[in-house]
């Protein structure tokens, strides 16, 4: 009688798959097709779309994680206080990500969807922008109380001068973004102290 051998362990793939998968596309500077992503996982594209949203969507989820690992990368280098704190944060948070390839190419290659995922105000780019510059206000600045539109502002900003530029092959305007940001929490009211 042969020995029997164990079967193997065949998992279905998941969302999460969908994600990763995608993302290894993306910073392998690789076109992210849905219908090839789906093919890969070997799901059907209803349930791909189910899973991650269209490619835009989709696409959108990539930068608003990528935007998450450069704040986390900036947070752990120093320690930030006060407005000249969280600006210096932004500006470093906006460095690496004009200086990141995949996106930048993607940018270049792709300039009106990039614009359309990074400038949707109802999108995941600017909705995860507006909660990480209103959390990071409140932790590095509590001093400064912003209305909502002055956070809007901030990241509206951020994302025309760097992006909007970059799409249109100018340099991005990092600086810009620093001085329109100072300008705007300068005349924010202020938390009364204790």
């Amino acid at each position: 009688m042969a020995p029997q051998t164990a079967a193997p362990i065949i998992r279905r793939p998941t969302a999460d798959d969908a994600l990763a998968l995608a993302r290894e596309q993306f910073l392998a500077g690789e076109r992210v097709e849905m219908g090839a992503l789906a093919g890969q996982l070997g799901i059907n594209r209803t349930t791909l779309y189910r899973w991650v949203g269209e490619r835009e969507q989709l696409m959108g989820t990539l930068f608003s994680a990528l935007i998450d690992e450069w704040l986390q990368a900036v947070r752990d280098e120093a320690d930030y206080e006060g407005v000249e704190g969280f600006l210096d944060m932004l500006r470093r948070v906006l460095e690496l990500g004009s200086e990141f390839e995949p996106l930048t190419e993607f940018t270049r290659r792709e300039p009106a969807l990039a614009l359309r995922i990074l400038s949707d105000r109802s999108g995941a780019v600017a909705a995860n922008a507006d909660a990480t510059i209103a959390r990071l206000l409140a932790e590095v600045a509590p001093e400064v109380d912003p209305p909502e539109s002055v956070i809007r502002a901030i990241s509206v900003v951020s994302r025309t001068l760097v992006w909007a530029n970059i799409a249109t092959d100018q340099e991005p305007d990092v600086e810009g973004v620093i001085e329109v940001s100072r300008t705007v929490l300068e005349s924010s009211p202020r938390r009364a102290p204790g």
